[in-house]
C-alpha cells in the first residue's frame, strides 16, 4: 500500500475509531486499522518510507494452511544476526549426522589467515562446548560462537541445504570475522573431541568463487545512505552491500515457522532435525541470558530478559505470565529485525511476527550512530503488543 493511502486511511481510522478492535485480520487493510490510530510513533515509522518497514505476520490456528499479511514492500535489509538462527538449525543436523554430543569441543586450526581469529584461540582451550557455544550464539548473539559455527556448517552445506529447503534466496557466505567476501568462501579445519578424545576430524573447505558470485545479482538498491564510514573517515555516498548476507524476510519468516509449525511444510522444505534437537532449538530461542551456564549472564541490570527480545517484552512490560516468546533479533548498520513467535496457551493464542525497520536518521552507514532503543525497540514491542491484545479479546 502506498504511503499516500495509508495517511488517507489513518485519517478515516482516526475520524471513525470508537475504541473497539476487530479480532479477525485477513488482509493489509485490516492490519493497518488494527494498528493505525493507537501510537503516534508507530504511525510516523509506518508512514514514513525512510525507515524501510517491513512485516510479516501469520496467525496461526488449527488449519493446515498459511495466512501470511505482508505489509511493506521487500526491500534489501542487513539481517546481521538473524542469520544465526538457521547457522544453529544446520550445526544441529551435522551432529545428528555425525553422532555427536552438545558436551563436546570443536577445535579449529588456522588455515584461513585473514580478520578476526578470536574463535580459533578460544577453541583450543576446550573450555565452551557446542551446547553452550549455540545457546550463547542465540540467547545473548555471541559473534565469536557465530564465527567458529560458519567454519564448522561451512557455506558450502549452508547453499545446498537451502537450495533443497526452497530458500535458494537466502545467503550466508559470510562470517563477522572481516575479512573480503573471497575469503569467506575458504573454512578452517577442525577436530571434535569428547573430553578428551577425538571423535571426529573434518578438511577446511573452499567454496567456488565462480558459483558464489552467480548466486548474486548486482542491484543498485543494494547500495544505502547518503554517507559511509570506513574507519574514523566520512565519505559521501552509499555503502555497498552487495555480496553480502541476505535473507529476505518473507524466507526469515518461513524459516521460523519451519521450526514452529513444520506440519505446514512438506519434509523437504523443512530442518533435518528430529524431536529433541527440534525442542532444543526452540527452548534457546525462548530463553532469557539469566539461564546461560555463564554466571556473567546472571547479571540482570547488564543482561535484562528484553536485551535481545523487542517484542512484546522489548519495553519491559509483562502482560501475561502465560505468555512463551521465541525470537531472534539482529541489529547493524541500523537495521533492526526480529523474527518472534508467540505462544499463550492459556488463552489459545498462536502467532509468528516477522519485522524489519531501518533506524539511520544521519543517513551515515557504518557510524554506530542509530536509534535502535528510540525508534526499532518500542515501535516492534508496541505493533506485537497490539497483535497479541487484539487476540486476546
Amino acid at each position: 500500500m502506498k504511503r499516500s493511502n495509508l495517511t488517507f486511511l489513518l485519517f478515516l481510522i482516526v475520524l471513525s475509531f470508537n475504541g473497539n478492535c476487530q479480532n479477525s485480520i485477513e488482509n493489509e487493510n485490516d492490519f493497518y486499522q488494527l494498528i493505525l490510530g493507537k501510537d503516534t510513533l508507530v504511525d510516523h515509522v509506518l508512514l514514513n518510507d525512510d525507515y524501510r518497514v517491513q512485516i510479516r505476520y501469520t496467525d496461526i490456528d488449527e488449519t493446515n494452511s498459511l495466512n501470511t499479511i505482508a505489509i511493506g514492500e521487500q526491500l534489501y535489509f542487513f539481517p546481521a544476526s538473524t542469520v544465526k538462527l538457521i547457522v544453529a538449525a544446520f550445526v544441529l543436523e551435522i551432529i545428528q549426522t555425525k553422532d555427536l554430543k552438545l558436551s563436546d569441543y570443536i577445535v579449529f586450526n588456522q588455515d584461513v589467515n585473514c580478520g578476526n581469529s578470536l574463535f580459533v584461540t578460544n577453541s583450543k582451550k576446550k573450555e565452551v562446548s557446542i551446547g553452550e557455544m549455540l545457546e550463547e550464539m542465540l540467547i545473548v548473539s555471541d559473534n565469536n560462537h557465530y564465527n567458529a559455527f560458519f567454519h564448522f556448517v561451512t557455506p558450502g552445506y549452508m547453499k545446498e541445504r537451502l537450495d533443497e529447503m526452497g530458500l535458494s534466496d537466502v545467503k550466508i557466505f559470510r562470517s563477522f570475522t572481516g575479512c573480503n567476501e573471497i575469503e569467506h568462501l575458504k573454512t578452517n579445519s577442525y577436530s571434535v573431541y569428547r573430553n578428551d578424545s577425538l571423535i571426529t576430524s573434518s578438511a577446511g573447505s573452499q567454496f567456488d568463487v565462480d558459483e558464489f558470485k552467480s548466486k548474486y545479482t548486482y542491484s543498485e538498491e543494494k547500495r544505502i545512505g547518503a554517507y559511509n564510514m570506513q574507519g574514523k573517515d566520512i565519505f559521501p555516498g552509499p555503502y555497498n552491500f552487495n555480496h553480502n548476507l541476505e535473507l529476505p524476510l518473507d524466507d526469515l519468516h518461513a524459516i521460523l515457522l519451519r521450526i514452529y509449525q513444520p506440519r505446514l511444510f512438506t519434509e523437504s522444505q523443512c530442518f533435518k532435525l528430529n524431536e529433541v534437537s527440534l525442542s532444543y532449538l526452540k527452548k534457546q530461542l525462548e530463553a532469557y541470558p539469566s539461564q546461560l551456564r555463564n554466571n556473567k549472564f546472571k547479571d540482570g541490570n547488564k543482561y535484562p530478559d528484553q536485551l535481545y527480545k523487542y517484542a512484546i517484552i522489548g519495553e519491559g512490560k509483562v502482560l501475561t505470565d502465560s505468555l512463551t516468546l521465541g525470537s531472534k533479533l539482529g541489529l547493524s548498520y541500523g537495521f533492526v529485525t526480529e523474527t518472534a513467535y508467540v505462544i499463550d496457551q492459556k488463552h489459545d493464542i498462536e502467532f509468528a511476527l516477522s519485522i524489519s525497520i531501518y533506524c539511520n536518521k544521519n543517513k551515515t552507514v557504518n557510524d554506530g550512530i542509530y536509534e535502535y532503543e528510540s525508534i526499532a525497540r518500542p515501535v516492534i514491542s508496541r505493533i506485537s503488543n497490539m497483535l497479541y491484545l487484539n487476540r486476546l479479546k
